[in-house]
C-alpha cells in the first residue's frame, strides 16, 4: 500500500506545469527547507540547503510567469530560458530588475556550493560561514517570494 499524499500537495500524476501546481511545489520546497534550517542539528548539509531554496523560488517565478506573463511551459523549461525571460521582462519593465538579479544569484550559488565548493574547500562545517551562506540565501529566496506572492491574482495564492 503506498503512502497517502497529504491533501494540500496533490499534484497530477502527468507533467502539470500550471502556476498552481508550480506555486505548491515552491511552497513544499519552502517548507522542507524550513524544517531543516530548524533543525538541531549541528550539521546541515548547506550546498544542498541552497539548493532547496534555488528549486523552491524556481517554481514561484515559473507560476508568475505562467500566471502573469502568459508564458508557455516550453518557454520556459530549461534554466537558460527562464533567465532569458525574466531579463527580458526586467529590461522592459515589466518585473522588477532586481528580483532576476536574486535569482540568478540563487541559481549560480547553488550550482557553486554543489560542484566547485567540495574541490575547494575541506571542511564544510564552519559555523560562521554556513550562517552568513544561510543569511543571505533567506533573504535572496525570501525577496523573490514576498514578491511573486504579491504579484499573482489572490485566487491563485489562496491553493498554498
Amino acid at each position: 500500500m503506498s503512502p497517502k499524499k497529504p491533501k494540500n500537495y496533490e499534484i497530477s500524476d502527468s507533467l502539470d506545469d500550471r502556476a498552481e501546481t508550480h506555486l505548491k511545489i515552491g511552497k513544499r520546497n519552502e517548507q522542507f527547507y524550513k524544517l531543516l534550517t530548524n533543525s538541531n542539528s549541528d550539521y546541515h548539509i548547506w550546498e544542498w540547503m541552497v539548493t532547496i531554496v534555488f528549486y523552491s523560488s524556481l517554481h514561484y517565478i515559473k507560476s508568475l510567469l505562467i500566471e502573469n506573463y502568459e508564458k508557455s511551459p516550453e518557454d520556459i523549461n530549461r534554466h537558460y530560458k527562464i533567465k532569458q525571460v525574466m531579463k527580458n521582462l526586467a529590461n522592459n519593465d515589466d518585473l522588477k530588475y532586481n528580483i532576476f538579479e536574486q535569482y540568478e544569484k540563487l541559481k549560480n550559488n547553488s550550482m557553486v556550493t554543489r560542484y566547485k565548493v567540495f574541490s575547494e574547500s575541506s571542511t564544510f562545517e564552519d559555523g560562521f560561514l554556513i550562517t552568513l551562506a544561510a543569511k543571505s540565501y533567506n533573504e535572496q529566496f525570501s525577496e523573490i517570494r514576498d514578491y511573486v506572492l504579491d504579484k499573482i491574482p489572490e485566487d491563485l495564492k489562496s491553493c498554498i
